[in-house]
């Protein structure tokens, strides 16, 4: 008996950062063995990466966006392996796990351990009292409430105020009176929920689970992980593609792109969510209204090279956050030639400096001039640089980091009711379901498994 031929098909990924990428690479690996299947990937600018970008100068490693990842999630290291990249890892350097506060312009070592903590100065007796009366803190009945509000509820305030306040900035560079801690962290909610104690549920978790957590990246900056998906699918990539407005036509959907109309049976939307509401405004009005009010928060990236001459005793660790009550535009500093050693010269010193946020909106309009000025503020004032830096490096992102705010999960559930019109319309970014290198490339995974062609 003759079997009918399938029809032709069509995927369009729309995006090309990691989301988009490990989209393409898991629709690749689904697909490969299908010649009835047509599949590309549309990305605006020259190079796909969006925020991962390694710029070396030199001796100098400067990281646009993340410098690694946490070994936390075994599919990320299967993806790594997958694309044959896994040979390219390297390990932070255990003084990483070092790391400080800075306070009135001190640095202050973060606790790592109970007798660490009872020592921690910048916390009275009563205050280190207050955070073991967590074991026997109600649970928490309120969905909305924010990170800072739950851990001055468990553990009091001088620890939201020290310690998650400046943690908030330095992940999302965002506000914790106003970041959701079930959408933000929703592992630590579900211990308070599952345990009645996050204190209690961790002891139970480390009991149960030997995971090791250490931090990585690759030996030529995560940028790596980018131009090895693009040598492999640069057939199915089109960059410098400005995709217009997304119609539905019958069971397909089509937008024109280099003056051609293209239809596809699929299409995963990888972009963030304000470029996705601009190409859904035609199609749907709500859907499009509805990713338009996704938060985004401003931030500036500036590397600084020193000589190692410029600090009499420059800190050995991961580098230092600042809490809010500071009120300095700056979130933090990452030493980043003491976390990876490769990231500069052997007689040199490397850090990053994070401005801005969801607190200092007003990063998106300074100068560059004006961003490196405040930067060297900060060096000079917390690590008292006596020399200028060899070099600086700029990146400013106008719309950096997704906020999950107390609204977030509303609109996460709202988006989800709304795409269920639109079969075969998939969406894949970091401001659905975490932020991190590792929930990008696990809700990549899930949504290419979504594909039913």
């Amino acid at each position: 008996m003759n079997l009918k031929k399938s029809k032709f098909k069509r995927i369009a990924v729309i995006g090309g950062g990691i989301s988009g990428l490990a989209t393409l690479h898991y629709l690749c690996r689904k697909y490969c063995k299908r010649d009835d299947i047509e599949i590309k990937l549309f990305e605006k600018e020259k190079f796909p990466g969006g925020t991962i970008h390694s710029q070396q100068v030199d001796k100098h490693l400067f990281e646009h966006g993340p410098n690694g990842f946490l070994t936390i999630n075994p599919l990320t290291l299967e993806f790594f392996h997958e694309i044959q990249i896994a040979d390219q890892l390297i390990v932070a350097s255990a003084q990483a796990k070092k790391r400080f506060i800075s306070y009135q312009n001190q640095l202050y070592p973060v606790p790592m351990n109970p007798v660490a903590l009872f020592k921690f100065p910048l916390f009275s007796a009563r205050e280190k009292i207050r955070i073991f009366q967590e074991f026997f803190q109600k649970a928490g009945t309120d969905p909305k409430e924010s990170v800072f509000d739950f851990f001055q509820r468990r553990f009091g305030p001088r620890v939201a105020q020290l310690f998650l306040d400046p943690m908030v900035s330095g992940i999302y560079a965002g506000d914790a009176k106003k970041i959701s801690v079930r959408a933000a962290f929703p592992k630590i909610y579900a211990l308070e929920q599952t345990y009645g104690s996050v204190i209690k549920g961790l002891f139970k978790q480390k009991r149960d689970k030997k995971i090791k957590r250490k931090l990585v990246s690759l030996k030529d900056g995560m940028g790596s992980v980018i131009e090895k998906l693009y040598t492999m699918y640069r057939v199915y990539i089109h960059t410098k593609i400005d995709v217009a407005s997304i119609l539905q036509k019958e069971e397909k959907y089509c937008f024109k792109y280099d003056g051609q109309m293209y239809d596809a049976d699929e299409i995963f939307l990888c972009a963030p969510a304000y470029g996705s509401s601009y190409l859904l405004k035609e199609l749907n009005k709500d859907l499009a209204e509805l990713l338009n009010q996704f938060e985004y928060a401003p931030i500036a990236v500036v590397g600084l090279v020193y000589a190692k001459s410029a600090f009499k005793n420059f800190p050995q660790g991961f580098g230092y956050l600042i809490p809010s009550s500071e009120r300095r535009q700056t979130l933090g500093v990452l030493f980043e030639s003491l976390i990876f050693a490769n990231r500069c010269a052997e007689d040199e010193i490397l850090v990053r400096v994070m401005i801005g946020g969801s607190r200092h909106p007003e990063v998106e309009d300074l100068s560059e001039d004006e961003i490196s000025a405040l930067a060297l503020q900060e060096i000079n004032q917390v690590l008292k640089a006596e020399d200028s830096p060899k070099q600086v490096y700029i990146k400013k992102w106008r719309r950096g980091i997704p906020q999950y705010t107390q609204t977030y999960l509303a609109l996460r559930d709202q988006l989800e009711q709304l795409a269920a019109q639109f079969p075969r319309l998939h969406f894949c970014a970091n401001y659905l379901k975490g932020i991190s290198f590792n929930d990008c490339i696990e809700n990549a995974y899930h949504s290419a498994n979504k594909s039913l062609l």
